[in-house]
């Protein structure tokens, strides 16, 4: 109910609360980045696996495909903004590059780090934040996992109703789709 209101009433304030999730999501997993660069990785040290093509095959590659898949969902969300943008020739193709960039260095980094800290791969990012941030980190952490399940539905909505507003813009769906709420502006 309540991403049904924020995409539907105050687009705006759910665009916000999605930048605000983003951002702690962002920021925990950099500084835990930075407490185990600072520390010298984990047990063994720095994981080298990354440089050696036979163990980046090994185990369970499907997950690790699967993982990759998953870490760039979104990131053609650009387009459907593009009535939004200024100069969308120009802004949308800019921001899809940026975020395939900036997407494909944090998740690659912060993987490496992870595995590098870790020494039982079955629990991973609470126990490794516990380690390194201590429990208020590991606690953070839960919160923020929770938190971006709920950005990942609100963000889902809102990418739905930009779809379904331009497809029934252009006629390709019944046309009452493609109109703006005449007050708050929402599809």
């Amino acid at each position: 109910m309540v991403v049904a209101w924020l995409g539907y009433r105050i687009i705006a304030l759910s665009g916000k609360l999605l930048a605000v999730l983003l951002i702690a999501e962002v920021a925990i997993m950099l500084v835990l980045d930075a407490a185990v660069l600072v520390s010298g990785g984990g047990p063994e040290g720095f994981a080298t696996g990354i440089l050696t093509p036979s163990e980046i095959l090994s185990g369970a590659p499907g997950m690790g495909i699967l993982f990759a898949i998953l870490s760039f969902v979104g990131f053609e969300a650009t387009a459907v903004f593009r009535d939004e943008a200024k100069d969308p020739d120009r802004t949308i193709p800019r921001a899809t590059y940026i975020s395939l960039i900036t997407i494909g260095v944090f998740y690659t980094v912060s993987s490496w780090v992870l595995i590098s800290a870790n020494d039982n791969p079955g629990t991973i990012l609470q126990p490794t934040t516990q380690t390194y941030l201590g429990a208020a980190g590991g606690h953070v952490v839960q919160l923020v996992f929770v938190t971006s399940l709920f950005a990942c539905i609100l963000s889902f909505h809102n990418i739905a109703s930009r779809y379904l507003f331009q497809l029934g813009a252009r006629g390709v769906l019944p046309t009452h789709l493609g109109s703006a709420h005449p007050v708050l502006g929402a599809p």
